[in-house]
């Protein structure tokens, strides 16, 4: 397991609302995530924390305003997982794509599984 820079998350940890840590093996694989919640001024507010945190510590780690609509757009304010959310989380948990498979590799896997998916879905081209 790879252990945390502890000045990187006291860094992170003055500065986010929440936010979390995921720790992986060097193969890639995630063995284990937290969410810290570290100020959330209403109930609305920890509930999107921990949705957002959540569906990024299954995998889909980075805010992406290209993503839309999604629950990791932090232009967007959603109470669930939207049908993009669901999408690429289906996507990344395909038996298709194993853990820790090399970029470009992934690349070319994920274009078949989000193909396949999408005619499943009725996003099609």
């Amino acid at each position: 397991m790879i252990e945390k820079n502890a000045n990187a998350v006291r860094r992170v940890a003055s500065n986010a609302r929440c936010y979390f840590l995921a720790y992986n093996l060097q193969s890639g694989e995630y063995i284990k995530s937290m969410i810290v919640i570290n100020r959330a001024n209403t109930f609305s507010e920890l509930e999107h924390c921990l949705l957002e945190e959540m569906a990024q510590s299954l995998g889909l780690p980075n805010d992406d305003l290209l993503v839309s609509p999604s629950i990791s757009n932090d232009q967007e304010r959603h109470m669930e997982l939207t049908r993009v959310d669901r999408f690429l989380l289906r996507t990344l948990y395909d038996k298709r794509l194993p853990a820790g498979t090399q970029k470009e590799r992934a690349m070319q896997l994920v274009a078949g599984i989000m193909r396949d998916l999408g005619r499943r879905s009725g996003w099609a081209e």
